[in-house]
């Protein structure tokens, strides 16, 4: 009976909202929150990326404040962090591909093609990082006009773009995001 009341107990709390503890999705713990250069950010969300039955990666979300706005989030002046930790190896050119089609879901020819010079230095970015493998972390983080990319901790570099940030966070968080339950899941809702 004991074992039944904590097992009940437990499953309760992983069903609560996580403050001020780490959180874990599919075997990934998540930090309740981030130090960046441009301050502390706590957890919004955290959810997981499938693509079918394969699970591609777990996504966390970190901002200034919680909100379960996607309209706040994508304000350009809004600080934001997006973890996004492999559970399977990704080529470079696996990920360019799945950026681009986010972006094209998102947006029409004409924005898109006002986009073309930052994606192609965020292709580059990607590149450069070559082939993810299965525990491996890119971490992008979004300023005002710049969005920065590290691997595992290590910088890659910067895209500086007007409005870039909220093009690249529309991946996940536009109106037509690649996962709609990862975006209610890192919408906190």
């Amino acid at each position: 009976m004991k074992s039944t009341a904590l097992a009940a107990a437990l499953t309760l709390a992983c069903l609560l909202p996580a403050s001020g503890r780490a959180v874990e999705v599919a075997g990934i713990t998540i930090a309740d929150s981030q130090q960046t250069s441009g301050g502390p950010l706590v957890l919004n969300g955290a959810g997981l990326r499938r693509v079918f039955v394969f699970k591609v990666y777990v996504a966390s979300l970190y901002l200034p404040h919680k909100t379960t706005s996607a309209a706040q989030v994508l304000d350009p002046a809004e600080w934001a962090r997006l973890t996004l930790t492999l559970l399977r190896g990704l080529t470079a050119d696996k990920l360019i591909d799945a950026l681009h089609e986010g972006m094209s879901a998102n947006f029409g020819a004409d924005r898109l093609a006002a986009l073309q010079a930052p994606m192609q230095k965020l292709d580059a970015l990607m590149r450069k990082i070559g082939t993810g493998k299965e525990g491996d972390l890119i971490t992008l983080d979004f300023a005002r006009d710049s969005v920065a990319v590290h691997f595992n901790g290590a910088s890659q570099g910067v895209v500086s773009a007007p409005n870039f940030n909220t093009a690249l966070l529309s991946i996940w968080l536009g109106r037509e995001p690649v996962d709609e339950h990862l975006k209610q899941s890192l919408l906190g809702s």
